[in-house]
Order: C-alpha cells, then sequence, then structure tokens
C-alpha cells in the first residue's frame, strides 16, 4: 500500500485493487472467526500444492461494496462478491 493510502478517501470508496495470483476458494462452515479463516487457507495452500497448474495472475478489488477478482490477462470476471452492511 502507499504510505498516503489513508489520506485519500476516493481510494477507500472505490477500492484499493492488489495484483496476487489466485490458489483457489473453499467452503467455510462459519462466516467470521480467526480458526475458521486458518483451517479455510490451509486447505487452499494444500489444494493448490497438490494441483500441477501454474497459478492464474488476478487482480483483486476490495471496496465497502464488495470484492471482486478479475483475470490479469483476460480481464474475465472470477468473482464478485457482495458485502451485506446491515443497518442494525
Amino acid at each position: 500500500l502507499p504510505e498516503n493510502w489513508t489520506d485519500t478517501k476516493e481510494t477507500l470508496l472505490e477500492g484499493m485493487v492488489f495484483n496476487v495470483k489466485y490458489l483457489g476458494m473453499t467452503l467455510v462452515g462459519q462466516p467470521k472467526g480467526e480458526d475458521m479463516a486458518s483451517a479455510a487457507i490451509r486447505r487452499i495452500v494444500a489444494m493448490a500444492r497438490a494441483s500441477a497448474k501454474k497459478f492464474r495472475k488476478v487482480t483483486l478489488t476490495v471496496s465497502p461494496k464488495g470484492i471482486i477478482i478479475t483475470d490479469t490477462e483476460t480481464a474475465d470476471l472470477i468473482e464478485d462478491v457482495s458485502i451485506y452492511r446491515s443497518k442494525a
């Protein structure tokens, strides 16, 4: 992240963009929790290591609206996950 990322409100509203390698995804039993996240990451890494495939380069955009993953080379949408915000 740039040093002044907290100074730009537009960046936070539009989303932060990260160029990463996509290892995969897995289902989880609970919607939150450090133990759940750790177990899910271990499963994803194990599956990625067992696969002979080359990791896919993707663009990960994280914003208050959600998370969007697109293929860097083809610009194909891989995932678009909305973040539900309760007003309660």
